[in-house]
């Protein structure tokens, strides 16, 4: 629901049933998924530093991408997901709050970098959130999370 949400706000078509039926023979992934480059924030629950990285692909359930820092799989973090929105000539941005759990971490030859798989545990989608400076920008998106729905 939320990869189908997301890709009508960004203008971005769907797969096709032949995309999904090749994606599943050879991928043992149950949920399609779209190779969507989108900027995304990453804050472990230990700190206040957040993690920058970029989509690869994401699905109706969670997304992967590279990251110098490594995290523990089980892990639970609060990430931001910018989302672009084109409007009637401008760009804008439409932002996806979401907790999310590391649910595996693979190293890669990519200059040190691993990869890293979320399961969205919850979300809620805002066009705006707080300062990363202010002493909001970690409680007020968890306190939006405790009142959204889980993912299944």
């Amino acid at each position: 629901m939320f990869l189908e949400s997301a890709q009508r706000v960004a203008g971005i078509s769907s797969a096709t049933n032949s995309d999904r039926s090749q994606t599943r023979q050879g991928d043992r992934r149950s949920r399609p998924r779209s190779g969507v480059r989108w900027p995304v924030l990453i804050f472990q629950d230990s700190g206040p530093d957040a993690i920058e990285s970029v989509t690869e692909n994401l699905s109706s359930a969670g997304f992967f991408c590279f990251s110098k820092i490594g995290l523990t799989s089980g892990e639970l973090t609060t990430c931001t997901l910018h989302i672009p929105k084109h409007a009637r000539g401008h760009q804008q941005v439409l932002t996806l709050l979401c907790r999310a759990k590391v649910v595996r971490v693979e190293p890669t030859p990519i200059d040190g970098k691993v990869g890293i798989a979320f399961h969205i545990e919850n979300y809620c989608c805002c066009s705006t959130v707080p300062q990363l400076g202010s002493p909001q920008a970690l409680s007020t998106p968890r306190e939006y999370l405790g009142r959204t729905r889980t993912t299944n």
